[in-house]
């Protein structure tokens, strides 16, 4: 009997064992296109809400807006180093307050994609871009200290820390190429804001400073309130200029 039934196996024609084959592959990639498809609608869906409640917040704060970045909005992340992070870079919900002429302020979503291509994860962020001629900062950085940036000091890219207030150098990781004149700026005052306002980072050189925080996309309701951060940071560094004139 055994027998019998592996030789009616054997001698089976070809395309009556494949058929449950092709049929199991054909539904786990059906499956699989319903998920895609699910995935990237329940993404759209929240992009297009997010970008709902920012217009009318936007609107609320007396702020111009746009959903699709133009050609010059595109360029508002260029002189921040994330500019060149990742791949599929996407700038969109610009916002811009009004203000004196002297400044031109921006509010802008930033993502992209890091990893490998079609397994990657997405980094998203609000930014602050101001640019003004009465900026005359030197070059600097200041972000989180972390575990990568741990590793950078065992690589030897340094780290500017101040012995009497250990606690803000344990916190975050300043850079700037000019260690003495980044060291005049950073004032008391300065110090202590970046200590009340945690996870900050700021990228700044000459007339133009960015300021986020990493990987997290400020809610419509934050946005009057981040904005106000971002003036407090301006206005401190501009103070702080003086010193090093």
């Amino acid at each position: 009997m055994f027998s019998s039934i592996v030789f009616a196996l054997l001698n089976k024609p070809a395309a009556l064992v494949a058929r449950p084959l092709l049929a199991n592959v054909s539904s786990a990639f059906g499956i699989f296109v319903v998920l895609l498809a699910l995935l990237i609608g329940g993404a759209l869906y929240f992009q297009k809400k997010r970008s709902d409640k920012i217009e009318a917040a936007a609107r609320a704060l007396g702020f111009t807006f746009r959903r699709k970045a133009t050609k010059e909005d595109k360029a508002l992340i260029v002189g921040s180093h994330l500019a060149k992070a990742g791949y599929a870079r996407t700038v969109h919900n610009v916002l811009q307050p009004s203000g004196p002429a002297e400044l031109a302020m921006f509010l802008f979503d930033y993502s992209y994609s890091i990893g490998t291509s079609g397994y990657g994860q997405t980094v998203g962020q609000t930014i602050i871009r101001m640019q003004s001629p009465l900026l005359k900062l030197p070059p600097f950085s200041i972000s989180p200290e972390n575990i990568f940036s741990k590793i950078d000091k065992v690589f030897g890219y340094s780290d500017i820390n101040f012995s009497e207030v250990p606690e803000f150098s344990r916190t975050y990781l300043l850079r700037g190429p000019d260690e003495a004149a980044v060291r005049q700026l950073f004032n008391s005052s300065i110090i202590q804001f970046f200590e009340q306002e945690r996870d900050l980072t700021v990228e700044a050189a000459g007339d133009l400073m960015f300021l986020y925080r990493y990987n997290k996309q400020v809610t419509a309701e934050e946005m009057g309130t981040f904005v106000e951060t971002g003036k407090r940071a301006l206005a401190l560094l501009l103070q702080a200029q003086p010193a090093i004139a």
